[in-house]
Protein backbone atom coordinates (compact mmCIF):
# COMPACT_ATOMS: atom_id res chain seq x y z
CA UNK A 1 0.00 0.00 0.00
CA UNK A 2 0.86 3.44 -1.00
CA UNK A 3 0.24 6.24 1.66
CA UNK A 4 1.93 9.68 0.49
CA UNK A 5 1.26 12.47 2.95
CA UNK A 6 0.45 15.90 1.65
CA UNK A 7 1.13 19.12 3.65
CA UNK A 8 3.65 19.77 6.40
CA UNK A 9 4.75 18.28 9.85
CA UNK A 10 3.82 19.92 12.89
CA UNK A 11 7.75 19.97 13.27
CA UNK A 12 7.87 22.08 10.58
CA UNK A 13 5.05 24.24 10.99
CA UNK A 14 6.38 24.93 14.78
CA UNK A 15 9.43 25.77 13.63
CA UNK A 16 8.10 28.30 10.86
CA UNK A 17 5.97 30.03 13.70
CA UNK A 18 9.11 30.46 16.17
CA UNK A 19 11.23 32.04 13.25
CA UNK A 20 8.34 34.39 12.67
CA UNK A 21 7.72 34.90 16.50
CA UNK A 22 11.86 35.71 16.43
CA UNK A 23 11.98 37.97 12.90
CA UNK A 24 8.87 40.04 15.22
CA UNK A 25 10.81 40.66 18.00
CA UNK A 26 13.47 41.82 16.44
CA UNK A 27 11.54 44.14 13.91
CA UNK A 28 9.79 45.31 17.02
CA UNK A 29 12.50 46.78 19.04
CA UNK A 30 14.12 48.17 16.00
CA UNK A 31 11.01 50.31 15.46
CA UNK A 32 10.99 51.33 19.04
CA UNK A 33 15.03 52.80 19.05
CA UNK A 34 13.69 54.26 15.41
CA UNK A 35 10.47 56.05 17.44
CA UNK A 36 12.74 57.06 20.04
CA UNK A 37 15.21 58.35 17.92
CA UNK A 38 12.71 60.55 15.82
CA UNK A 39 11.46 61.68 18.66
CA UNK A 40 15.10 63.41 20.15
CA UNK A 41 15.34 64.17 16.85
CA UNK A 42 12.62 66.72 16.75
CA UNK A 43 13.78 67.72 20.84
CA UNK A 44 16.62 69.13 18.66
CA UNK A 45 15.18 71.12 16.38
CA UNK A 46 13.06 73.05 18.76
CA UNK A 47 15.61 73.75 21.44
CA UNK A 48 17.96 75.13 17.97
CA UNK A 49 14.80 77.19 17.42
CA UNK A 50 15.33 78.48 20.39
CA UNK A 51 19.15 79.46 19.61
CA UNK A 52 19.04 82.82 17.70
CA UNK A 53 16.97 84.02 21.20
CA UNK A 54 19.55 82.93 23.77
CA UNK A 55 22.79 84.19 21.71
CA UNK A 56 20.89 87.59 21.77
CA UNK A 57 20.02 87.08 25.19
CA UNK A 58 23.93 86.40 26.38
CA UNK A 59 24.71 89.77 23.79
CA UNK A 60 22.50 91.24 26.36
CA UNK A 61 23.80 89.63 29.39
CA UNK A 62 20.63 88.17 30.10
CA UNK A 63 18.80 84.43 29.90
CA UNK A 64 15.35 84.45 29.47
CA UNK A 65 12.59 82.24 30.16
CA UNK A 66 11.11 81.37 27.32
CA UNK A 67 9.88 77.88 25.97
CA UNK A 68 8.79 76.10 22.83
CA UNK A 69 6.33 73.12 23.05
CA UNK A 70 6.60 70.24 20.69
CA UNK A 71 4.51 66.61 20.10
CA UNK A 72 6.40 64.69 22.79
CA UNK A 73 7.67 67.86 25.50
CA UNK A 74 8.54 71.30 26.23
CA UNK A 75 11.99 73.12 25.71
CA UNK A 76 12.61 75.76 28.02
CA UNK A 77 15.60 78.79 27.71
CA UNK A 78 17.25 78.85 31.68
CA UNK A 79 20.20 79.51 33.44
CA UNK A 80 22.66 82.04 33.78
CA UNK A 81 24.37 84.43 31.71
CA UNK A 82 26.81 83.57 30.29
CA UNK A 83 25.62 79.65 30.69
CA UNK A 84 22.09 79.85 29.40
CA UNK A 85 20.29 76.70 29.05
CA UNK A 86 17.89 74.47 26.90
CA UNK A 87 16.57 71.94 28.74
CA UNK A 88 14.01 69.34 27.20
CA UNK A 89 11.52 67.43 28.92
CA UNK A 90 9.71 64.40 27.23
CA UNK A 91 6.12 64.40 28.27
CA UNK A 92 3.99 61.19 29.13
CA UNK A 93 1.52 61.37 27.07
CA UNK A 94 2.90 61.12 23.84
CA UNK A 95 6.54 60.06 23.63
CA UNK A 96 7.35 56.55 23.55
CA UNK A 97 7.60 54.95 26.68
CA UNK A 98 11.60 54.80 26.34
CA UNK A 99 12.09 58.63 26.96
CA UNK A 100 8.99 59.69 29.18
CA UNK A 101 10.01 61.50 31.13
CA UNK A 102 13.83 61.90 30.18
CA UNK A 103 15.92 64.99 29.45
CA UNK A 104 17.79 66.61 27.17
CA UNK A 105 20.07 69.42 28.41
CA UNK A 106 21.89 72.06 26.27
CA UNK A 107 24.15 74.32 27.24
CA UNK A 108 24.24 76.98 24.37
CA UNK A 109 27.37 78.95 23.82
CA UNK A 110 27.73 82.78 22.48
CA UNK A 111 27.75 81.65 18.86
CA UNK A 112 24.68 79.41 19.44
CA UNK A 113 26.51 76.24 19.72
CA UNK A 114 24.78 73.19 21.20
CA UNK A 115 26.62 70.78 23.50
CA UNK A 116 25.00 68.23 25.87
CA UNK A 117 25.29 69.11 29.83
CA UNK A 118 25.08 66.77 32.70
CA UNK A 119 21.24 66.95 33.34
CA UNK A 120 20.75 64.75 29.83
CA UNK A 121 19.01 61.65 31.15
CA UNK A 122 18.30 60.35 27.45
CA UNK A 123 20.23 57.25 26.92
CA UNK A 124 23.49 57.90 24.30
CA UNK A 125 22.29 55.41 21.73
CA UNK A 126 18.94 57.23 21.11
CA UNK A 127 21.14 60.56 20.86
CA UNK A 128 22.82 61.71 17.09
CA UNK A 129 26.25 61.31 16.41
CA UNK A 130 25.88 65.21 15.77
CA UNK A 131 25.32 65.97 19.37
CA UNK A 132 27.67 63.60 21.49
Amino acid sequence: MDTHHKGFSLIELLTVIAIVVILAALALYAYQTYIARTQVTEAIVLAGGLKPQIVTDIANSTCSTDSSTGTYGVAVIGGVVPNCTITYTFNNTNATAILKSKVIGFDVSSNGTLTLNSDTTVDNKYLPNSIK
